[in-house]
């Protein structure tokens, strides 16, 4: 795909929720790269628009950060 696929910021949410719960621990820039490989196209910075994503799974508790900055599901 030439221009990328534009998703929805809830689309984009349950991707990269789904991928944190299958793969496990992983940063935001692992997430940026995994979306870049599957033809996402972020609008502004790929990093803050993936983190902006996911504040909301961070503060119901769904993802944890580790002091390292990385992402994991919240039974890990």
């Amino acid at each position: 795909m030439a221009a990328g696929t534009r998703s929805l910021r809830t689309d984009l949410r349950y991707l990269l929720v789904l991928h944190i719960h299958r793969h496990g621990l992983t940063t935001v820039s692992e997430l940026v790269t995994m979306l870049a490989d599957i033809g996402f196209d972020l609008d502004g910075r790929p990093s803050k628009t993936v983190s902006d994503t996911l504040r909301t799974d961070v503060k119901l508790d769904r993802v944890r950060t580790d002091k390292w900055s990385r992402l994991a599901r919240q039974a890990e």
